[in-house]
């Protein structure tokens, strides 16, 4: 009881890598595997779908589709296998981090591949198919924020493109919220795991 009441008023600390990847030229995705459909999400269905497979994420998907934010839905054998939103605008509310977009900028969060489908690169082909697609509706450049210590995700994060561009450090007490952004060369989190 105690740490929930902590947790509502002190909130999380992060510890973010901010990537960036150009989205010029051709987005690979000639090698797709042919099992593997997607679908961009167009209705609460498939948002309320989405919610059974990541309950705890349920609400926040709802409240992203409400803001407008775009989802790519993963298939396999017409079974969800995972999905990724994107954003060109970004609501303080649901991406409170602080971080702004420009004119031409995709962010990309909220990717997911259910617990059973990892490790069979379903998350690469979400990054590359969202890649494309905003590519099609003008977008020249993917962002992203990545918690440092997630170094499984950051070499995932490598693999399609991206590259770390700076860091950012977020608090949250009570209503303050605060974001420190570094942009540039950022130094390897030597308590990362793996390392």
């Amino acid at each position: 009881m105690a740490r929930r009441l902590y947790g509502a008023f002190v909130g999380p600390r992060h510890d973010l890598v901010i990537v960036s990847r150009t989205l010029s030229g051709a987005i690979p995705l000639a090698d797709a595997p042919e099992d593997l459909a997607f679908t961009e999400v167009r209705s609460r269905s498939q948002v309320e779908a989405m919610g059974r497979l990541a309950p705890k994420d349920a609400a926040r998907y709802e409240r992203l589709f409400s803001a407008g934010s775009s989802a790519l839905l993963a298939r396999k054998k017409g079974e969800i296998v995972g999905w990724g939103w994107g954003s060109t605008e970004l609501d303080a509310d649901l991406h409170p981090m602080g971080l702004s977009l420009r004119s031409g900028d995709f962010y990309i969060h909220d990717l997911y591949v259910v617990p059973t489908r990892r490790g069979q690169d379903i998350a690469r082909w979400i990054h590359l198919r969202r890649f494309a697609l905003a590519q099609e509706r003008g977008s020249t450049t993917a962002l992203g924020t990545c918690l440092r210590s997630n170094r499984p995700a950051q070499k995932a994060l490598a693999k399609v493109g991206f590259r770390v561009i700076g860091e950012m450090r977020h608090r949250r007490f009570l209503i303050w919220r605060r974001s420190r952004l570094r942009l540039g060369s950022v130094p390897p989190d030597e308590s990362a795991p793996g390392r």
